[in-house]
């Protein structure tokens, strides 16, 4: 689908306003016109022709030919001079042999400025049926017209008719074209427009500045980057929202993590995207919009972390340890993974608290989230649900090598005792239920195994007198 380019419009003639221009306003004079005058004026042998457009004040010459100045540079007369006031009138074409006796021109001031003597005019009509200009043929001497001269005078009055109406139409639609960019640009919302083929149709400087290239296909250089919700897994180029548009789908409000050469840390975007459909119901193209959500989606995450994680230990506390131990067994049901859960309990903690005080037995607990973190991986789920009480999940951990960590575990906390420089002594009760993904079971079952194996640890060290 490639990169995003919005290329300007194309510099024009500026017109008396943006919105609702007046048929004088959005037609210029035009080569186009003037070769039609010229043609009409060969044809049909005379000097001077004009294709005159009427406004409220006065005539325009669209095309020329013949004319001399002052006329040839200014193209245009004063409405009161009557140039097209007879075809205007009749809706109908007019010829006329002497335009200084026929009574119909001869007290037109044209007559005079212009100098004419033989005339005939065509009406313009646009496709409204409005009468708008004439097409008018001028010659210094007296002359008389056949029919088949009027005939051929109304088919050129009708293209010069046709071609008006097309200028019209392309400067209303490069009107609409500009406004629209300007309104897209003036968006902070990502706007993409894309074809059938997901080529880029438009696109707007928001959408340049935080979603470019990010339209379904490889990025040029790595310049964007999609991740799906976990700010890891690359969303795959089927899922991206202009490539399910695309497709059909409509997409409300997905949100991806963006990274690219503007935002390298990362942002993250709300996308709606639908396809852009015929009347008949086939899919044209599609529109993508995207709005920057980091800020919501900073806070959400911050509102998440402060009710899953523990204010002490900065561990996870109960809500988030059980919402994390349910994805993370499904996580090895699927993968078909041993896994292992230790429940902690500090012992003797009763006794920091009454010699030592509160603080101290703060302290502790934060020495023994420390000494957790020291022994198990980056990856393992550690939590504190409450008091003095820790839980540890470790997917990939089964009997086998549950023994090793266990004895770093307490290498770990005898080298603190001995070098903390603490006024009391880290004791743990551990006990350990392992994960079987082929016997999967709930995790209500799996908490009381381990806390079963833990108290029945504790007594094991009561009866030691440890």
């Amino acid at each position: 689908m490639g990169e995003l380019s919005l290329k300007p419009l194309a510099h024009r003639d500026r017109f008396d306003s943006l919105l609702g221009a007046d048929l004088e306003a959005n037609t210029q004079a035009d080569e186009r016109l003037d070769h039609i005058a010229r043609l009409s004026a060969r044809t049909l042998s005379t000097p001077v022709a004009v294709v005159a457009l009427a406004s409220l004040d006065r005539y325009r010459f669209l095309g020329a030919h013949g004319l001399e100045a002052p006329w040839s540079t200014l193209r245009e007369v004063p409405l009161s001079w009557g140039l097209c006031l007879v075809p205007m009138q009749t809706g109908m074409a007019a010829a006329v042999e002497d335009s200084w006796r026929d009574p119909r021109t001869k007290d037109l001031r044209a007559v005079m400025e212009l100098r004419f003597v033989g005339y005939a005019a065509a009406p313009l009509v646009d496709r409204h049926g409005k009468r708008i200009g004439a097409l008018c043929l001028l010659d210094p001497k007296s002359r008389h017209w056949t029919p088949e001269e009027i005939a051929t005078l109304t088919d050129f009055a009708a293209l010069a008719s046709a071609e008006i109406e097309h200028q019209t139409t392309a400067a209303t639609l490069r009107e609409r074209a500009l406004l629209l960019e300007l309104v897209l640009g003036s968006m902070e919302d990502a706007v993409l427009v894309a074809d059938h083929a997901g080529h880029t149709v438009l696109a707007n400087e928001s959408m340049h500045r935080h979603l470019a290239g990010a339209t379904g296909s490889a990025p040029a250089a790595g310049r964007v980057q999609l991740f799906c919700s976990d700010k890891v897994t690359p969303c795959p180029a089927e899922d991206v929202p202009l490539a399910r548009a695309l497709s059909g789908e409509s997409v409300r409000q997905c949100e991806l993590f963006v990274r690219s050469a503007t935002f390298p840390v990362g942002r993250w975007q709300s996308i709606n995207a639908a396809p852009v459909r015929d009347t008949d119901g086939a899919i044209r193209g599609a529109v993508m919009v995207g709005r920057d959500v980091t800020e919501v989606k900073e806070l959400q995450e911050q509102l998440v972390a402060m009710s899953i994680v523990d204010e002490l230990t900065q561990l996870y506390n109960r809500r988030g340890f059980l919402l994390l131990l349910e994805q993370q067994l499904h996580l090895a049901t699927r993968l078909k993974k041993h896994a292992s859960l230790l429940f902690v309990d500090v012992d003797r903690m009763k006794g920091i608290n009454d010699i030592h005080g509160h603080e101290a037995g703060d302290l502790a607990l934060r020495d023994v989230a420390k000494l957790l973190r020291m022994t198990f991986r980056e990856s393992d789920v550690i939590a504190r649900p409450g008091g003095d009480e820790f839980v540890i999940f470790a997917l990939d951990v089964g009997p086998d090598r549950i023994a090793l960590l266990l004895e770093r575990l307490h290498e770990n906390m005898a080298r603190h005792n001995a070098t903390g420089g603490r006024p009391y002594a880290i004791h743990m009760s551990i006990g350990v239920a392992h994960f079987d993904p082929n016997h999967a079971e709930r995790v209500e079952d799996l908490l009381k195994r381990a806390d079963a194996e833990m108290y029945a640890a504790k007594r094991v060290r009561k009866s030691a007198g440890r």
